[in-house]
């Protein structure tokens, strides 16, 4: 994840500016010889000159992109060591690319670069030259139409807020690791025996239903000698390995294949499925104590109540879309005997709590009688009621006890003995009794079931005071990563302006620029919608590194339509057009090549790809609506910013003149 997100066309960026001012600067000094070629001492002070022009847009650009990445540094839990590093790395990255672009950069391209006198400068010129003239003829419409151009850009923002606002969530994308887990869980007290036969016949249905998709089938019950994933008799975990999905035919993903064994598990009554994959299931568990992707925690004083509020939300979850393998740890379901004392009659016979105590664990437990030795071994001898007689209730009414005069009596004269269902597992958490149901997200994102799910419980279920309900598993890590970059990045933006305000000692000037930032954030948005992704963390921090990019454009045309100025141009209007034409190749440059260094990761296809995607899809897209909108909107707001001094600057630009 480090080394893959580093963008290679992010890092040439700089030394991209620096060489295409000097390549600019040199054009423009061979333009009016003929055949005397350049010496080395005069390119070199040439490409200083060059150099010493675009130094402002190199560094500070090269700091906003710096500072885009400090709100991935704040990022805590899972999040933060997932894209800590690739933060750290890039950042370092970017500084050395800095350092080369104004040192080893304008060296050698003063040692190098050798201009021709002749003026044809190959295709790419004539490139350029095209796209300048398409942009012109739109800017020269689009500065005589300010209020099309300012009413087209709201329009663009108000599409990338309604694009924002129906897009899924989700903490990251699921990893497709080519295995299913089976978390399968029969009523409490289920004996090894009746989880065996269970198992096999789990294991046959699913080869003969999906003989081409499953390999084989194995299946883990109860604990081993090391206890490292202790699991009840009643639980079983049934691992399905996979076949490639080139021999599939029942399913094209594994997540329709999913939706295929489930329906295949309702079989099987008298049971809770819960299908996941085999890593997500261990990482889930160790984030909620539970291998679901969400859960519900109901905490609370009285066990009866919480399973009457669980019961409720089990209910409410099963009817929200998308909300699949619903679950609850089984506070109640374990088979007990009470025995109450009756002291009165106890009092009668003589009989002390401790005696009956005694009597009761020597004959279930076992108590010792004695000791037997042998040779210098010593061995305690123990008594207790055979296997088979403690498994007869009556075994129990009948338990004789003596009374103060040694008569026998059975215990039933003495207590009253009732068979219950009692608490099979008591969790807490913080100190608090607590309930939880899991469930899985298929088929929708999880923001979009945990917010239906939530609001449903709010509305329809009452909670006693005293009682909470919070969410937990992979929705508390999005929930945290959010809050956390809503926090931060508006910090890392306030820096960014100003940054911008110390370079152009204008707010006017940064402003002008910040107004490309929610404009590059268009895109991103609409290419997770037709790549159907769902906003994710990864997501979050492609828009971050988006940002810096669509700012080192703006700061490109902004300082150079400000140079022309002190050059004597002093209609701004004639300075965007002259302006944009000096520095329309490093604009594109700039994007095109960063969108390129992502491209890879946009279509790769390996493990891992999953996580990486999201975040590549956000830059390419973004980076074509911010370049698009950076060489048409900036120059348009540039334009209204500055006070117009000529009113017949149209006239030599028009189409007919040229």
């Amino acid at each position: 994840m480090s080394l893959g997100a580093i963008d290679f066309g992010l890092l040439v960026d700089p030394a991209i500016i620096v060489v295409e001012a000097a390549v600019l600067h040199l054009s423009l000094k061979m333009a009016g010889r003929q055949t005397q070629k350049m010496r080395y001492a005069e390119r070199q002070e040439i490409v200083i000159n060059a150099a010493t022009d675009v130094k402002k847009s190199v560094v500070f650009g090269g700091l906003i992109i710096l500072i885009v990445y400090f709100p991935i540094l704040t990022l805590t839990g899972i999040e933060g060591k997932m894209f800590t590093p690739m933060a750290k790395t890039v950042s370092f990255a970017i500084i050395g690319a800095l350092i080369l672009s104004i040192t080893y950069v304008p060296m050698m391209s003063a040692l190098i670069i050798k201009p021709s006198s002749h003026e044809d400068h190959g295709i790419s010129q004539k490139l350029i030259d095209a796209i300048y003239n398409f942009l012109r003829k739109i800017l020269v419409w689009g500065m005589e139409k300010k209020a099309a151009i300012v009413g087209f850009a709201l329009a663009v923002l108000g599409a990338g807020i309604f694009g924002f606002a129906i897009i899924g969530g989700e903490f990251i994308p699921k990893l497709q690791e080519g295995d299913l887990v089976i978390e399968v869980n029969l009523p409490v007290g289920t004996s090894l025996s009746e989880s065996l036969k269970l198992s096999d016949k789990i294991q046959a249905e699913l080869m003969r239903e999906f003989p081409e998709e499953i390999e084989r089938i194995v299946s883990k019950i109860g604990t081993s000698e090391v206890p490292v994933d202790p699991m009840p008799l009643e639980a079983q975990e049934i691992v399905v390995v996979l076949k490639d999905k080139e021999f599939w035919k029942k399913a094209k993903t594994q997540e329709d294949l999913a939706d295929l064994v489930s329906d295949v598990m309702q079989k099987f009554p008298g049971i809770v499925v819960s299908i996941q994959q085999p890593i997500e299931n261990r990482v889930n568990e160790l984030m909620s104590g539970a291998r679901t992707d969400v859960v519900v925690k109901v905490f609370g004083p009285d066990l009866d109540t919480l399973v009457n509020k669980s019961n409720q939300i089990i209910s409410i979850i099963k009817e929200v879309e998308g909300a699949t393998d619903v679950q609850e740890n089984k506070i109640y379901g374990l088979p007990q005997i009470n025995i109450k004392y009756n002291r009165d009659h106890m009092a009668y016979y003589g009989v002390t709590v401790s005696q009956i105590n005694r009597a009761i664990q020597t004959a279930f437990a076992g108590g010792i009688a004695g000791i037997i030795y042998e040779n210098n071994k010593r061995f305690d001898l123990s008594v207790r009621l055979s296997s088979d007689e403690r498994s007869k209730t009556e075994n129990i009414h009948n338990l004789l006890i003596s009374d103060k005069d040694g008569n026998p009596l059975p215990l039933q004269h003495l207590a009253e003995i009732s068979e219950d269902v009692g608490p099979s597992e008591i969790g807490h958490e913080n100190l608090q009794r607590k309930s939880n149901i899991g469930f899985n997200v298929r088929g929708r994102d999880l923001a979009s079931v945990v917010t239906d799910v939530r609001t449903r419980i709010n509305n329809e279920i009452f909670i006693p005071q005293g009682y909470t309900v919070e969410y937990g598993g992979e929705f508390e890590n999005f929930e945290r990563a959010k809050n956390r970059l809503l926090l931060v990045v508006p910090i890392a933006l306030l820096i960014i302006f100003i940054l911008l305000f110390i370079s152009f000692n204008t707010f006017r000037d940064s402003f002008l620029i910040f107004s490309v930032v929610p404009l590059s954030a268009v895109g991103g948005v609409f290419s997770l919608l037709i790549r159907d992704m769902n906003f994710s963390i990864s997501a979050g921090v492609g828009f971050i590194a988006l940002f810096g990019v669509a700012v080192l454009n703006g700061i490109l045309l902004v300082s150079k339509f400000n140079d022309l100025l002190l050059e004597g141009i002093t209609d701004p209007k004639e300075r965007v057009l002259i302006g944009l034409k000096d520095r329309l190749r490093p604009v594109l440059m700039t994007s095109f090549v960063a969108a390129l260094g992502f491209l890879p990761m946009a279509i790769s296809s390996s493990a891992g790809a999953e996580v990486q995607k999201p975040l590549a899809t956000v830059v390419i897209g973004g980076l074509f609506t911010a370049t698009f909108l950076t060489l048409i909107v900036l120059p348009v707001f540039y334009t209204i910013f500055k006070k117009d001094q000529s009113e017949s600057w149209y006239k030599k630009y028009l189409p007919e003149n040229n």
